[in-house]
């Protein structure tokens, strides 16, 4: 869950205190529409230099049109040196949080901007926008009660007093820049007084209700625990789709009490019902417009953790809670969440939690203040559900099915499956070969929707229970093993050939008994095999048959689907050696990897069975040594919403473990192009970290950055993780190496490193720390090779690479690399050796490949 604000461009809440003509006297900024904040003594200088004693504001960057508006002064502290003005004129944005000065730590790094004035000799410049950074330093109280804080800030300049002093991490305003001290003999050179956010939000009552942070220290703090995906609260409000269904009138009504008082409310609900978009549905239409809709994805904890919940101002927050093994809230964390409503309140803010009920079970025993329990165990009916979808997106199939029995094929769904059964009607409606004649879309939907579950209770029922009779008065008996062997793989090629059919039958039964297909063939004799049914028989059977040429189908189109779904929910043993054989067709060539991928990301699925992933097909795929079939399957399943929480897991317990981090590496790639692409960074960042990763894995793991980097909606999605990564842990290997990647990385015409995008980080120690990596030589090189030509940017690399190494004493490493660059032919008119020892004053060169480095 990351906390960050952007201070570039200018924050859109900020004005200027300036006379009739334009001068500039000060800054203020917006609290509410057209209600602004500046220092009291900013207020009297504008007043004296206004004939009228008059206040007139404008935007803080100026514009074409942007005439000064007057304000009037509401209210004063001069005590406190603030000042409330009103005025006509309304910028594009108010403050978004105000936290409190008493609690922010030594060190905490602060932004100014503000209009500016400086001196140059004799004249002075101008500046509309001016910004600088400072550090907190605490409260300073004088003798006679005064308070202000102090901050170390050497760039404010004159002009800049009234403006909102700024948390870098948030953007909070944590105080108001009330002047700057001078001194005489250089005591307290470059430090800054402020008003309080405790006085700010004083004065404004009545005027402007803010949301505050009254976290208290060290409570919360970005972290990876949480991601973060916004809600389009206009799609879920405006989309007819979404209703709220008779069964859900009650929690509906209980859900949205709650969190109209502030509360907690925290939804238990079955798998499939509905729960987050439930929850989706409340927040949208209960919460305030301009409140941002977030949904909480947990990552990487092994519980919940009230310390993960760094909850930022006028959002509304989903936390989603799927994993029965990581995600099991404990009772210290309930009862911190009821501790964080108070907070909650005051940022304006809401959060409702959605829970499992299998994880939930047992939990809400204990009575929890300022927390709600909804049960949502009823799905509603599915058939109001479908009917609703069907009305709403294409109503002309409803009028096209007349009295079609929905309930015979859709009864007993949940929601998840119900929605999904809409697509598959109307997919059918568009398939329809006869078109819209009623009888021939509604046998087509008639079978396409059956399950066949009679007909294969009867099939696959005990080989020792007595023959049935079917309704034109045919016998039918169980099938034996061969016969259901023969049935399952072809239903799971959904067509096959003479010569094939039999090939996978008898290789499924092998599978399934543990024996070799040799072994399967010496059991019974060609004479036992001429007195049983002969192919064409057993196909009949099966309900299947040859074409005129050689392909066999089942009879109806539905069927394989059928089989396969219905083995499996039925034979639970046998999933693993189905998959083992699924793994073991694609190694052999005898199934395109997608058939099989297709198909064991569809079963999976279907019983949301993830710990069949960490077992029996990794099993497989290991033995098979078929891994890219498992990080296909990985790579889909992840995409899911209801299961990618829990894949996300097993991404992160295998990226420290040898066998499997290639699995790991083919996964992050992938989906560093889906929404999920910072996942897919973190993993592949701890498969870098892990001490014991092989070269071979590292050297992959650098193949992806370079080609996903080089990508520029990628690069835009994984640059602010990056950029902290450089800024907070630079010596680590996942560092160097995405930093080595972005090396080989152009923006438009120019490197990355020189482009816009490379800031917000020490670019020295980052290049030092590529330099001494001797494995990340090859970036390097390639630098200096693509801008050899380029005199201007070559002058720039050979600048920043030695600043970098006389920086961190890495000049031998450095001179080392620069002989190998003058060893290849591409750059043939540049000395990169002697070029870098001009730049950092080298009187020695030793013998780079032995003794003698390089003297400064």
């Amino acid at each position: 869950m990351s906390s960050s604000y952007d201070f570039n461009p200018a924050p859109p809440f900020i004005g200027r205190v300036v006379s009739i003509d334009g001068e500039s006297h000060g800054t203020c900024f917006q609290v509410a529409p057209g209600v602004f904040i500046t220092a009291y003594h900013v207020t009297e200088q504008a007043r004296l230099a206004n004939p009228d004693g008059e206040v007139f504001i404008v935007p803080l960057e100026r514009s074409d049109g942007a005439f000064p508006q007057a304000a009037s002064v509401e209210r004063v502290a001069p005590e406190d040196d603030l000042a409330v003005l009103a005025s006509d004129l309304t910028l594009d944005e108010t403050v978004p949080l105000v936290a409190m000065s008493a609690d922010q730590l030594p060190g905490t790094n602060v932004h100014f901007v503000g209009a500016a004035i400086l001196d140059e000799g004799l004249s002075q410049r101008h500046f509309d926008v001016l910004a600088t950074n400072g550090s907190w330093e605490g409260p300073a109280r004088q003798l006679d009660g005064t308070v202000r804080q102090r901050v170390k800030a050497d760039g404010v300049e004159p002009g800049m007093s009234g403006c909102p002093v700024l948390r870098v991490d948030d953007g909070a305003v944590v105080g108001v820049l009330s002047g700057r001290y001078n001194s005489d003999d250089g005591w307290s050179a470059g430090r800054v007084w402020l008003t309080s956010a405790e006085s700010l939000l004083q004065i404004l009552r009545g005027f402007a209700d803010l949301p505050v942070d009254r976290r208290a220290k060290g409570l919360a703090s970005p972290n990876n625990f949480l991601n973060e995906t916004l809600i389009d609260r206009n799609r879920v409000k405006s989309n007819p789709v979404i209703v709220v269904p008779s069964a859900w009138q009650d929690p509906w009504s209980t859900t949205k009490d709650a969190v109209l008082r502030g509360e907690i409310p925290v939804i238990a609900a079955t798998a499939g019902v509905g729960a987050t978009t439930f929850a989706e549905k409340i927040l949208a239409e209960a919460t305030p417009e301009f409140v941002t809709l977030v949904r909480l994805d947990p990552s990487d904890w092994n519980e919940p953790q009230i310390g993960a919940m760094a909850f930022k101002a006028r959002h509304a927050y989903i936390l989603d809670l799927r994993d029965p093994e990581h995600d099991r809230p404990s009772l210290a964390f309930l009862e911190g969440l009821s501790r964080l409503t108070e907070r909650l309140s005051s940022l304006q803010s809401y959060l409702v939690v959605t829970v499992r009920e299998q994880i939930w079970r047992g939990l809400e025993v204990r009575q929890i203040p300022k927390l709600t329990t909804v049960r949502l165990t009823a799905s509603p009916d599915p058939v109001e559900i479908v009917h609703h979808y069907l009305e709403v997106r294409n109503p002309e199939i409803l009028s096209s099915l007349g009295a079609f029995d929905f309930r015979k094929y859709v009864g007993g769904m949940n929601v998840v499956q119900a929605v999904e059964a809409v697509e598959v009607i109307t997919a059918t409606f568009l398939k329809a070969s006869t078109g819209r004649n009623q009888p021939g879309f509604v046998a087509a939907l008639t079978e396409v929707l059956d399950d066949h579950a009679e007909e294969l209770d009867d099939l696959f029922a005990d080989s020792h229970t007595a023959v049935t009779q079917d309704g034109s008065g045919a016998k039918s008996a169980p099938l034996s093993l061969p016969d259901r062997c023969l049935m399952l793989s072809l239903a799971l090629r959904r067509s096959s050939t003479i010569g094939q059919i039999e090939t996978d039958a008898r290789s499924l039964e092998a599978v399934l008994s543990g024996s070799s297909q040799a072994n399967l063939a010496g059991r019974q004799s060609a004479a036992l095999t001429l007195a049983g049914a002969g192919l064409r028989g057993r196909l009949k059977r099966i309900k299947a048959s040859p074409t005129r040429g050689e392909a066999v189908v089942f009879d109806r189109s539905s069927m394989p689907d059928a089989v396969v779904f219905y083995v499996w929910d039925n034979y639970e043993p046998v999933r693993a050696a189905l998959a083992d054989w699924l793994v073991g067709a694609v190694g052999e060539g005898r199934m395109a990897q997608e058939t099989a991928v297709a198909w064991l990301t569809e079963l999976i699925r279907r019983n949301e069975s993830i710990d069949f992933v960490r077992t029996d097909l990794a099993k497989a795929s290991k033995s098979r040594q078929q891994t890219q079939v498992l990080a296909a399957v990985l790579a889909e399943l992840i995409l899911n919403q209801h299961l990618r929480r829990r894949c996300e897991r097993v991404l992160y317990d295998w990226s420290v473990r040898l066998d499997f981090q290639e699995v790991v590496i083919d996964v992050s790639a992938r989906i560093l192009r889906s929404d999920r692409s910072v996942i897919g960074l973190r993993r592949l960042q701890r498969v870098s970290d892990y001490p014991k990763t092989a070269a071979t894995s590292l050297s992959k793991v650098q193949d992806v950055f370079a080609g996903a980097f080089g990508e520029d909606l990628i690069r835009e999605k994984v640059l602010p993780a990056l950029i902290s990564w450089f800024r907070e842990a630079p010596t680590m290997k996942s560092s160097r190496m995405a930093f080595a990647a972005l090396l080989t990385v152009r923006v438009g015409s120019i490197p990355w490193i020189f482009s816009a995008e490379a800031h917000g980080f020490d670019l020295n120690v980052m290049l030092s720390e590529v330099i001494y990596d001797a494995s990340l030589a090859e970036p390097l090189v390639n630098l200096l090779q693509e801008v050899g030509d380029d005199p201007l940017m070559y002058a720039r690399a050979v600048d920043s690479l030695a600043s970098a190494a006389a920086f961190t004493g890495s000049i031998s490493v450095l001179m080392r690399l620069a002989d190998r660059i003058r060893r290849l032919d591409d750059v043939p008119s540049r000395d990169v050796l002697r070029d870098l020892s001009a730049r950092m004053k080298l009187s020695h060169v030793g013998n780079l490949d032995g003794e003698g480095a390089p003297a400064v």
